[in-house]
């Protein structure tokens, strides 16, 4: 299970298709505090929908979404795009 600001942190991830995301822009993205964000950030990673690298130019870490959380993503967005569609007809 996950609460909100976990899926904020996925979908904003799933949404940066070229990992330009910064941690604190990505904090900033879903309105959580540093401590907040390295919380749930440690609990993604611990679930295998996310893991850190390192920018080898600026040196930042930066969290990207795991081949599971991308798909775990595209499951969800495929559910829930069949619901909306069936509950316009």
């Amino acid at each position: 299970m996950v609460e909100e600001t976990g899926w904020d942190i996925l979908l904003a991830l799933y949404s940066d298709n070229r990992g330009d995301i910064s941690l604190g822009k990505l904090g900033a993205i879903v309105s959580a505090s540093e401590m907040i964000m390295a919380q749930w950030l440690s609990s993604l990673e611990e679930r295998h929908l996310i893991t850190g690298t390192t920018d080898t130019v600026t040196g930042q870490i930066r969290a990207l979404l795991t081949t599971a959380g991308r798909e775990l993503l595209d499951r969800y967005l495929s559910v829930t795009s069949s619901l909306q569609v069936s509950a316009q007809h």
